[in-house]
C-alpha cells in the first residue's frame, strides 16, 4: 500500500471514531480503502461480523469517566451479572428477652459484572485492548498542581450502563390513562453512558486468556494482541435520588432499580384497598355479610388487568 493512501484510510478512520465513538465495526481495521487497489491487493478483504449489528442496537457494556466525561463501549457478551442487596441492622440483647432488638442502619448495593471482549479481527483485538486500556486509566484520580504539589482534584467516579439492568433512575411516573400493555410497549433504555449508575468501581480484573486455546495474533516482533479479554470488575453505586418509603406508602424512587413500573400490581392494589374500604363492620366479611369469598365483579377486574398485562407481554 502506498503511504498516501494509509494516511487516507488512517484518517478516515479517526474520523469515524471520533463521530460516531459507540459504533461498532469488527472490521473497522481492514476495510479495503475506496478506489484503493493497493489495499485490496495486500490481502485484507471487507469482513462483517454479525455481532457488530447487535452492539449498534445498543445491546453493549458503557461505562463513562465523571471527570473527563469520556466514554467508553464494550459489546455485552455477559457472562455474569449480579446484585447483592445487603441490609445492616444493630442489635441489642435485653434482659428477659429471648430476641435482640433491631435497628435498621443501612442497605447497601454492590453489582459483580463479568463479559467477554472477543475480536473477529486482528485489528478489533487491538480496539479492545486500547478499549481496557482506557478503562483503567478512569481508576485513577484528577490531579491539579497546587504550590508545586500533585493534589487531589476529582475521585474517578464513573456511570455504568449495562442495557436496561443497570441505569440511572429518574423517579418516574406512569401517564394517567396507560393500560398496563401501553407500559409494557413503551419499556426501552438508552444506550448512552450519561444515562448510567454513578458509583466506583472497586474491583477491575483483566484475564489475557495467554495460554488457553483462543491464543494471541502475533502483531509483529515481541506484540501480541489477545484475541479474547475477560473482564470481572465489583461496582458500588452512589444512588442520587432517594430510596425509602414514606408516610403515604410510596417509594422515594418509583421505578428503582430496573426503570419499570408495576403497574398491573398497582391497579389490582387499588382495585383491593377500594372495596376493603367499604367495610362497614369488621365483624362481617370483607365485602359485606358472611361471605369471605371475592364477588363476581372484583374477579372480573383482576381478570381484565390480567388479560391487559399478558396482550403487553405478546
Amino acid at each position: 500500500m502506498s503511504i498516501k493512501a494509509f494516511d487516507e484510510y488512517t484518517d478516515r478512520f479517526i474520523a469515524e471514531a471520533m463521530a460516531e465513538e459507540n459504533v461498532f465495526k469488527s472490521s473497522r481495521l481492514h476495510d479495503p480503502l475506496e478506489g484503493s487497489d493497493d489495499w485490496k491487493e495486500a490481502g485484507y478483504p471487507t469482513f462483517v461480523d454479525g455481532s457488530d449489528a447487535y452492539a449498534n442496537k445498543g445491546f453493549i457494556v458503557a461505562l463513562q469517566h465523571v471527570p473527563s466525561g469520556r466514554n467508553v463501549y464494550f459489546k455485552a457478551f455477559i457472562t455474569a451479572f449480579n446484585e447483592t442487596y445487603s441490609s445492616e441492622w444493630s442489635s441489642e440483647s435485653v434482659f428477659g428477652r429471648v430476641d435482640p432488638i433491631y435497628m435498621f442502619k443501612q442497605t447497601q448495593r454492590k453489582i459483580t459484572l463479568a463479559f467477554k471482549i472477543p475480536a473477529a479481527t486482528s485489528g478489533e483485538a487491538l480496539d479492545n485492548l486500547a478499549k481496557v486500556s482506557q478503562v483503567v486509566q478512569y481508576l485513577y484520580p484528577t490531579y491539579m498542581d497546587v504550590d508545586q504539589a500533585n493534589t487531589i482534584a476529582q475521585s474517578p467516579l464513573i456511570r455504568l450502563k449495562v442495557m436496561n439492568l443497570l441505569r440511572k433512575n429518574e423517579n418516574i411516573t406512569a401517564a394517567e390513562g396507560l393500560s398496563s400493555s401501553d407500559i409494557y410497549k413503551s419499556y426501552s433504555s438508552s444506550n448512552s453512558p450519561a444515562n448510567g449508575l454513578l458509583g466506583i468501581i472497586e474491583s477491575f480484573t483483566v484475564n489475557h486468556n495467554l495460554e488457553s486455546e483462543d491464543g494471541v495474533v502475533e502483531h509483529s516482533g515481541n506484540t501480541v494482541l489477545p484475541k479474547l479479554l475477560d473482564v470481572n470488575l465489583t461496582f458500588a453505586p452512589i444512588h442520587e435520588t432517594p430510596l425509602g418509603w414514606n408516610i403515604d406508602n410510596e417509594f422515594g424512587t418509583s421505578d428503582f432499580p430496573y426503570g419499570c413500573l408495576d403497574q398491573w400490581g398497582m391497579e389490582t392494589q387499588a382495585l383491593a384497598d377500594e372495596y376493603l374500604a367499604t367495610r362497614e363492620d369488621l365483624e362481617v366479611g370483607p365485602y359485606g355479610g358472611d361471605d369471605w369469598s371475592v364477588p363476581d365483579h372484583i374477579l372480573d377486574n383482576v381478570e381484565a388487568a390480567s388479560e391487559d398485562a399478558l396482550e403487553g407481554k405478546d
